[in-house]
């Protein structure tokens, strides 16, 4: 039974069983994320080439990118067997945010 703190803010027993994952939940999270992934492939190269006027600045500029992307996207699994999950969820949430 949950304990009320108000009229509507129940606070979860900690007793009670945890919500399992679904493959919804996973599908939401991949959604947001490709989501996040076109914006940046889609509207800042454009936005990118109004302001330099020059496309191989913004293909050099994405080619950089991309080559410092991958090796950190290698080295995720590396990183989780080594820093705490919930602090390995904050730290990509700010990534995202200040992307």
């Amino acid at each position: 039974m949950p304990r009320h703190i108000g009229p509507s803010h129940a606070i979860p027993d900690p007793a009670a069983p945890r919500r399992v994952l679904r493959a919804e939940d996973f599908a939401l999270l991949f959604g947001l994320e490709a989501a996040a992934r076109s914006v940046l492939l889609s509207a800042m190269p454009l936005t990118m080439y109004r302001l330099w006027g020059e496309e191989t600045i913004v293909s050099a500029f994405y080619l950089g990118v991309e080559l410092c992307s991958l090796p950190t996207g290698l080295l995720v699994p590396w990183l989780t067997r080594r820093v705490p999950r919930g602090r390995m969820m904050v730290v990509s949430g700010g990534l995202y945010l200040s992307g």
